[in-house]
């Protein structure tokens, strides 16, 4: 499921309190995908996600479904009461983004997903799903799905303002998630779209200079992700190092590199630690340690970076990121001549594509002069120049963040 597949905006409260009315599902949902970058088009081997779904009926609108588990949770909307013709919309979505088509067989709702065609992004993310649903036949178990349903919603709804608020406006919004970080229900304890809703209000806070309560909200996150991590472990390692990331800013250090360590593990015990959110932490890990001024521990870790994402052929952007980090290091280290073959190369791969790296040629060029101009003025001895260690401040440190932010050396 796309990484914003959010609640639709008409699920409104009274829709919510029809608990009465409603039926709840739960079973698996096979997606199959197709990835590629710019569309070139590469299929996926389907796989199988947990999911719930619950129905509210009574809605003046029509009847309502609301599918969540592994992935975000997602609405369904009938046109009409009694048809088997739904629209699906996501919370942040200001058209219907797919269409859907239910029916029962031997006692199974069957769900078939397809998105739309104006849908799809330049990243083409999964195109079609089909949900095999059984009925939840427990009460207890039903009511405490429901509980859950309506928090999630709760959770959404103040996600979707912060996105949208002013500063000013904002702060009431993040009291409200603290709030709902002390009545998460049980069923929530292991679930993606509560662990984002909190990893993005983090974000926020952070942003807002608010650190106890992001610390609190980052917290729980990885907290969640960390259940969800042999499923998720790249969202998991993500987590993880975006609670390091604060720890760190706080003073932290040693707790915040306990946090990397288990980041990369999480990764590695998935076989994932060649892939894309490896290298994306390597990179956030060498600038620590550039900015700390471990020059060769931050070398060893950006030149595992760059032969990860060699391996892995990375998009063109990514491996010139890495190149850049790799040169700054470099250049740390008074090597010159090989941080200068670095930078070269990064801008290289970067001005293949100027529509998605315009601000990244444009800091590899800047720093390529810098170091151009600093080479040529430092005074040498035995042939090396002489220069002092540079903070990371003066010059652009990029390392790769796919999500949820860019990662910044601070």
């Amino acid at each position: 499921m796309r990484a914003k597949a959010l609640l639709g905006l008409w699920f409104a409260a009274g829709v919510v309190a029809a608990e009465p009315n409603g039926a709840v599902w739960q079973g698996t949902m096979e997606v199959r995908e197709q990835q590629g970058r710019a569309c070139a088009m590469q299929r996926m081997p389907p796989y199988q996600l947990p999911v719930h779904m619950v129905r509210w009926t009574g809605s003046a609108r029509g009847e309502t479904l609301f599918a969540w588990g592994a992935m975000q949770p997602a609405m369904l909307q009938s046109a009409a009461q009694g048809g088997d013709a739904y629209t699906v919309r996501f919370f942040d979505a200001t058209q219907p983004v797919g269409e859907a088509q239910l029916g029962f067989s031997g006692g199974t709702l069957r769900v078939n997903w397809r998105e739309s065609a104006t849908a799809q992004s330049p990243g083409c993310n999964w195109t079609q799903a089909t949900l095999s649903l059984q009925p939840v036949a427990s009460p207890e178990a039903a009511l405490s799905l429901m509980v859950h349903a309506r928090y999630l919603h709760r959770t959404q709804t103040l996600l979707q303002q912060l996105r949208t608020v002013d500063k000013a406006s904002s702060l009431p919004l993040l009291e409200q998630f603290s709030a709902l970080a002390s009545e998460i229900p049980e069923p929530a304890l292991a679930d993606k779209g509560v662990a984002q809703a909190f990893l993005e209000a983090g974000e926020h806070a952070m942003a807002m200079r608010r650190p106890a309560q992001a610390m609190r909200m980052l917290h729980l996150s990885s907290g969640i992700y960390r259940r969800l991590a042999p499923g998720h472990p790249d969202d998991a390692a993500l987590a993880l190092s975006r609670e390091a990331h604060l720890l760190r800013r706080q003073g932290g250090l040693p707790a915040a590199l306990d946090l990397m360590d288990e980041a990369l593990a999480v990764l590695a015990a998935a076989h994932r630690g060649n892939g894309a959110t490896a290298s994306n932490l390597l990179n956030l890990l060498g600038a620590w340690r550039l900015k700390d001024g471990q020059t060769q521990g931050a070398l060893e870790v950006f030149q595992r970076a760059v032969r990860i994402d060699l391996a892995r052929q990375a998009p063109n952007d990514e491996q010139a990121m890495s190149l850049n980090n790799l040169a700054q290091a470099l250049q740390r280290a008074n090597q010159f001549d090989a941080a200068a073959r670095m930078f070269e190369q990064a801008l290289a791969l970067a001005e293949l594509d100027p529509a998605e790296s315009d601000s990244l040629v444009q800091a590899i060029r800047d720093n390529l002069a810098a170091l151009r101009n600093q080479s040529d003025s430092m005074p040498r001895t035995r042939g090396k120049p002489d220069i002092s260690p540079r903070t990371t401040s003066d010059s652009r440190m990029t390392a790769i963040a796919r999500h949820p932010s860019i990662f910044t050396t601070g």
